[in-house]
């Protein structure tokens, strides 16, 4: 179960406390379950070009001093962090699933995107993908998905469109006996912009197993808005006015003036929810 945090602010801003200080940061939930650590790497980028970003295929709570420096260095209005625990469809040994172009947060075209979940048919995935097939570089299913996402946003023009048709084609090229997908949870930015996707095949029957607080349900996304600053992430960092996401719900969030507007619609019921600007 990796683990994801993307925040939009209207000024350049830090993040230590979400990444790094908070009783469950993302540092914290690196390993919160000791017997399922976040240890097929980590990456944080800051997608205006993706001009900074930094990717390692070790564990963050094992590289604390990498960690920390480029967190306490990152300063930025939008930014997406990832820690891997690597999904294995096709078996690999280790040493292939950790190469550095499977670790997270995958940028181009001006996004950055992270994503928790196993698209388990690679095969049908891969050849779903058509002329954009020649892009993928590693070995991760996420990065399936990842070009998936950009092949329908560019012939969509929309993001919860393009996330629902690619989510079609995951399904459609699914030759397993099995669901296409555990889950196609993410984080998605581009400069000025955020998006989060809460979307699961089926929570565990023990559903509230998030690694650190243990609150809220194995797949379950959730985000902490305000006026001037939007921030997401897997589970919560620490106590307070955090909303939890539904399965299917999309979190839209871009800066207009001088506030972060947001907004919640359920894809799969295809009807406006929770919506609000900067509150």
């Amino acid at each position: 179960m990796c683990r994801r945090f993307g925040a939009l602010s209207v000024k350049p801003s830090r993040y230590e406390d979400f990444l790094l200080d908070d009783p469950c940061s993302l540092l914290a939930q690196s390993n919160a379950a000791k017997e399922k650590p976040q240890a097929d790497g980590w990456g944080i980028a800051a997608p205006s070009d993706c001009l900074f970003w930094v990717r390692s295929t070790g564990a963050a709570h094992r590289e604390r001093t990498a960690f920390d420096s480029v967190a306490r260095g990152l300063k930025t209005s939008v930014a997406i962090a990832h820690l891997r625990r690597a999904s294995n469809p096709m078996n690999l040994a280790k040493a292939r699933l950790r190469v550095p172009e499977s670790v997270q947060p995958f940028c181009a075209r001006g996004w950055a995107f992270a994503h928790n979940g196993q698209v388990n048919d690679v095969a049908g995935s891969r050849e779903a993908l058509g002329k954009y097939e020649k892009l993928v570089q590693g070995t991760n299913d996420s990065e399936l998905y990842f070009w998936h996402f950009i092949k329908a946003f560019e012939e969509a023009g929309d993001v919860g469109k393009a996330l629902r048709l690619a989510e079609k084609r995951l399904t459609e090229s699914n030759t397993r006996r099995m669901d296409a997908f555990t889950s196609l949870n993410l984080v998605l930015a581009r400069e000025g912009e955020l998006y989060a996707w809460c979307r699961y095949s089926a929570q565990p029957k023990l559903w509230k197993t998030s690694l650190c607080m243990r609150d809220q349900g194995y797949y379950t996304m959730c985000y902490l808005p305000g006026k001037t600053k939007l921030v997401v992430m897997s589970e919560k960092s620490r106590k307070g006015d955090w909303r939890e996401m539904k399965n299917g719900e999309l979190l839209s969030a871009r800066l207009v003036g001088k506030t972060v507007a947001w907004s919640v619609e359920n894809l799969l019921e295809k009807t406006p929810g929770r919506t609000s600007r900067g509150k």
